[in-house]
């Protein structure tokens, strides 16, 4: 039987907000997933990208960064 490449499974940290509840959650799924040899996970922080508040015409270097990011996943 052929072996397959894991799935990447992608947690998207749902807020950029002080005082946000999504960590928590976040890493109780980390935890739950990280282990399960089917999917290969990437966590995503808003925060580690210099994300603007409004839609400028062009992406930034950052936004370009994340946008990568988002495109390696298989599922989030």
């Amino acid at each position: 039987m052929a072996t397959r490449d894991p799935l990447t499974l992608t947690l998207v940290y749902g807020s950029t907000r002080e005082g946000r509840l999504c960590d928590t959650l976040v890493n109780w799924a980390a935890e739950q997933i990280r282990d399960v040899p089917d999917f290969a996970l990437q966590v995503i922080d808003p925060r580690d990208f210099d994300v603007p508040a409004d839609f400028p015409n062009a992406a930034s270097a950052s936004v370009r960064q994340l946008q990568n990011r988002l495109t390696k996943a298989d599922a989030f």
